[in-house]
């Protein structure tokens, strides 16, 4: 199974759908949507599109921020602790 298919089956396991999951995470619905396709969303400047870099893959760091954001939210739906510094 791929990353992004596991990100996706996370969050339905979790009941949540990328509407609900975007404001406990801090990502857009968008950028979730793109995780799960497991690529990068097209590149545009100035209204003209660029190449998109290596085939759209997502670079590990990106995966790396995405996946501890998913994980804080995690510890919070199973332990029902608040994180505090």
């Amino acid at each position: 199974m791929t990353e992004h298919e596991r990100a996706r089956l996370w969050r339905t396991r979790h009941g949540l759908s990328p509407a609900e999951l975007s404001p406990l995470i801090g990502y857009s619905v968008s950028a979730i949507y793109w995780f799960e396709e497991g690529k990068t969303p097209p590149r545009t400047y100035k209204g003209k599109r660029t190449p998109a870099r290596k085939g759209r893959v997502i670079a590990p760091e990106v995966w790396l921020r995405y996946k501890a954001a998913c994980a804080g939210l995690h510890a919070f739906l199973v332990d029902k602790r608040r994180f505090d510094w």
